[in-house]
């Protein structure tokens, strides 16, 4: 199986990330990193997702099958895969570790 990239786009309406992440599991596509949030357009986020597929044949399903997710403007395959696991590797790496880490940050 081969690591492959992804940028999805999306209007901000609740369940979408949910819509998205379950269509990968109904194809037997493992999700290994997830980021998303807000983007600088107003009512849209993003979503960066590293995914392992078996061929690339898969990969162009899962592209197709997303577009047809409600509220999905843009679905595109990211060539540099090693670079996009880097930047979430060392966001990983920056991110609090507990629930109680994250509350005391916010108050």
């Amino acid at each position: 199986m081969e690591r492959h990239a992804l940028s999805v786009t999306a209007e901000n309406h609740p369940g979408v990330l949910t819509q998205v992440c379950g269509l990968f599991a109904t194809r037997e596509a493992n999700i290994q990193y997830l980021a998303a949030g807000p983007t600088d357009q107003r009512g849209l986020s993003h979503m960066t997702i590293v995914v392992r597929a078996a061929a690339q044949l898969d990969v162009e399903d899962l592209v197709d099958h997303a577009h047809k997710v409600p509220h999905v403007t843009a679905v595109d395959v990211l060539e540099d895969v090693d670079t996009v696991v880097d930047e979430l590797q060392a966001m990983n790496e920056r991110a609090p570790r507990t629930v109680g880490s994250l509350t005391q940050r916010a108050f």
